[in-house]
């Protein structure tokens, strides 16, 4: 008798609507098993993205930490650079001064043969003992990150100093 009715049944139906009702039966058993599947590999890809978030939040911090950092050192060396150039334009100014109070040269004559030119004098010691015990370090094999970490200053100023020793210094 079910056969029958079944054959009754399938008189006015066509395949496709046979097709139709099948693939109704897959998507309401098989996609809300893939939907539950997919839910904890969603939580999952949050917390990565969670974790990455934070990863590169921390990686942000240390960029800014190191950018702060460079700042100050950069900050440091122009500060020293410019108190050893207004160092410089005192003595310049001092010296231009000592050279306008000093009575004219007489002109020789041209026929004279030019003297040879004498050696610079040898640096006057610094009046700064700061600078004296930093060439004192470096003339005994230290390195300017040594005397740096020893007298206190930054690494520019320390190179500063001793490029000044070899700045001719003293009366003209």
């Amino acid at each position: 008798m079910d056969l029958e009715l079944l054959a009754a049944a399938s008189e006015g139906i066509s395949p496709g609507l046979v097709w139709a009702g099948v693939g109704l039966l897959i998507l309401s058993f098989i996609l809300p098993r893939m939907m539950l599947k997919r839910r904890p590999q969603a939580g999952a890809a949050t917390h990565i993205t969670r974790e990455r978030e934070q990863e590169v939040k921390r990686t942000l911090d240390d960029v800014f930490l190191q950018l702060q950092e460079f700042s100050r050192e950069a900050m440091g060396k122009l500060d020293t650079r410019i108190r050893m150039l207004n160092q410089l334009i005192v003595d310049a100014d001092e010296r231009i001064r000592k050279l306008q109070a000093m009575p004219p040269l007489p002109s020789a004559p041209l026929a004279a043969a030019p003297a040879p030119p004498s050696p610079p004098p040898p640096p006057a010691p610094s009046r700064n003992p700061i600078h004296e015990r930093i060439w004192r370090l470096l003339d005994g094999g230290a390195t300017i990150g040594d005397v740096s970490r020893e007298v206190g200053m930054p690494k520019g100023e320390v190179e500063l100093i001793a490029g000044l020793r070899s700045l001719p210094t003293g009366s003209p």
